[in-house]
């Protein structure tokens, strides 16, 4: 949380409107992470901080709206367990700043792994 909480120091310093203190290499640091497995609370907690707290609040809100967001499922990074937690949560951040409205995915994607409560239209491109 403390190595969060001084990435976002560092993204608030540089994003247009920031506060523009902060050392240049701040943000590198959250970068440099080792793999972490927490527990499901941990990891829900974690979400909502970085999500809700850091990435929906602070950053997101100064940006212009892309015109398209790339979400890559990493399951050999991730452990399986978290996946559809991981990659729900952030669908959802983008929705609520963003209204997403489809999710494109390429065919050999199976968007029914997550099962986000969500309903996100999908539709298959290339």
């Amino acid at each position: 949380r403390d190595l969060l909480l001084a990435f976002a120091r560092a993204v608030d310093a540089d994003l247009p409107g920031g506060s523009g203190r902060g050392h240049p290499d701040d943000g590198f640091v959250f970068f440099e992470q080792p793999f972490h497995v927490p527990d499901p609370l941990e990891l829900r907690e974690e979400l909502a901080f970085a999500l809700d707290d850091v990435l929906s609040t602070r950053i997101l809100p100064r940006l212009p709206r892309p015109a398209v967001v790339n979400l890559i499922r990493s399951p050999g990074y991730v452990p399986t367990k978290y996946l559809s937690e991981l990659e729900c949560r952030v669908l959802d951040a983008l929705s609520d700043v963003y209204g997403v409205g489809v999710v494109s995915h390429e065919r050999r994607v199976d968007v029914s792994r997550t099962g986000c409560e969500r309903a996100f239209e999908y539709a298959v491109v290339g």
